[in-house]
């Protein structure tokens, strides 16, 4: 009976959280908050529920016993604090200083002009983004996707996805920003522009990056990079077009899109080779309900039994400049967990989670929870403040509010400070930032140059005849 009165009692908080989602939003579908709470209130909490009524099929049953109603409570408590602290910002923002709305009110308010000094500079971005993933394939030596096609070699697929990204001697998160970054970017950028003119040389350019980015997101066979910018490619088109409410039709279309294209990912390339396609179904079912929450009973169960709270040491260091070396939770809580594979240096996995129970492995619950304010502001207030730095260029901010969604909905399976804080984020902002800013200084320069070379009129001379 519990099962069930916990499995009932999640989905109808996970529904009124989504209505709460959409209300804070003004009725609109498309947010940053709203990729975050189909994240953490949906799916984690879903989750969160199959872990406490202990029928995930996965091995750690003590584990679930122990943890899993609390895990279940934790995720339910996160998610609403984070909705919390979102409609407080919400509320301040809309009555001191903007005003209005800003999720998607901006794109369909505004008419934008299609700049061609824009289009140049973005398209110089995307041809260096093109050239960054060809030295990335040149470095790595074995493109993960080439060799499982190809069935060559003897490591296994997830030795060669950590030997091309976590374990890669030239730093995998530089290659990324441009792969999984600047290209995505540059391809919705042009969508927006074909959109206008489906007919047009944007609608080529756009699949030209459209495929490129699709091969970057692939290459090293993580599923959750596709998968995500497929999703926000047709969250893009839609919103170019003025939609701002999917039907319910195509959402369900896209859920099943996203469920078939996983449970293929596991069939040919990964893990399920060889396996029936009904069991790659179950997997990737499995995967997405379960497995992003589930490394949580890890997390509680390892902090503070195993090793005291790490207290700000499970924070990124950029450039060492904090007098810390930072402790890579998720591989050590692997390590741990399956010391096994750890012992015969088989690094192809780590055990991240939402953002949550990262910062609890640094603070402890008390840290958790000031987390989730922290959360729920920033994803609220991010869109407005990109509205203000793409003032210069308006047609950048679809495309960086799409990514902002991907990294707000990538808060359910790791850290904020990996996401909508990380370095790489704040450099892909600054950059398409700086796009802006650029293309109106060179259009006020050309103009100005006009102005210069264009004679004035002359004025007629002489008295008018009576």
């Amino acid at each position: 009976m519990m099962p069930v009165l916990i499995l009932l009692s999640t989905l109808l908080v996970a529904l009124l959280a989504m209505r709460l989602t959409f209300w804070i939003n003004g009725g609109s579908r498309y947010s940053p908050l709203a990729f975050a709470a189909v994240g953490l209130v949906s799916l984690n909490l879903l989750g969160g529920g199959l872990i406490a009524s202990g029928i995930t099929g996965r091995p750690f049953k003590g584990l679930e016993v122990r943890y899993g109603l609390f895990l279940w409570t934790i995720v339910m408590a996160g998610g609403l604090v984070f909705l919390g602290s979102a409609w407080v910002v919400d509320r301040l923002w809309t009555s001191k200083w903007a005003g209005r709305r800003a999720s998607s009110e901006p794109l369909s308010a505004r008419r934008l002009e299609p700049s061609p000094v824009v289009a140049g500079l973005m398209l110089a971005v995307g041809a260096a983004g093109i050239a960054v993933m060809i030295l990335y394939f040149l470095q790595v030596g074995t493109v993960p996707l080439v060799a499982a096609l190809a069935g060559v070699g003897d490591l296994s697929t997830g030795t060669l996805r950590s030997l091309a990204t976590t374990e890669f001697v030239g730093g995998y998160w530089r290659y990324d920003l441009a792969m999984s970054g600047a290209l995505p970017v540059v391809s919705w950028f042009f969508l927006v522009r074909a959109v206008r003119r489906p007919l047009g040389r944007d609608a080529a350019v756009f699949g030209v990056f459209f495929l490129l980015a699709s091969l970057a997101a692939v290459a090293s066979l993580l599923k959750a990079p596709l998968v995500l910018y497929l999703v926000l490619t047709l969250v893009v088109g839609s919103m170019a077009r003025g939609r701002e409410r999917p039907s319910p039709m195509a959402v369900v279309a896209v859920l099943f899109a996203i469920f078939m294209l996983a449970a293929m990912l596991y069939r040919f390339l990964m893990s399920g080779q060889g396996l029936p396609l009904w069991e790659n179904m179950a997997r990737a079912l499995n995967r997405i309900l379960v497995g992003q929450v589930y490394p949580g009973l890890f997390y509680m169960d390892y902090f503070p039994a195993h090793e005291s709270f790490l207290l700000g040491r499970g924070l990124p260091n950029p450039a060492g400049l904090l007098p810390h070396t930072p402790v890579v939770v998720a591989r050590e809580i692997w390590a741990h967990y399956f010391p096994h594979d750890a012992a015969f240096g088989n690094q192809q996995g780590n055990v991240n989670t939402m953002f949550l129970f990262s910062a609890f492995a640094n603070f402890g619950w008390l840290g958790a929870g000031i987390y989730a304010c922290v959360a729920g502001g920033i994803v609220t207030a991010a869109p407005r403040c990109l509205e203000l730095l793409t003032r210069p260029a308006p047609e950048l901010y679809l495309p960086l509010f799409a990514l902002l969604c991907r990294e707000s909905l990538r808060l359910s399976v790791t850290s904020l400070e990996q996401t909508l804080l990380s370095v790489p984020m704040m450099l892909l902002v600054v950059m398409f930032a700086s796009v802006g800013v650029a293309a109106k200084v060179i259009q006020g320069v050309v103009r100005s140059d006009r102005q210069i070379r264009t004679p004035a009129p002359r004025r007629e001379s002489g008295r008018r005849s009576p």
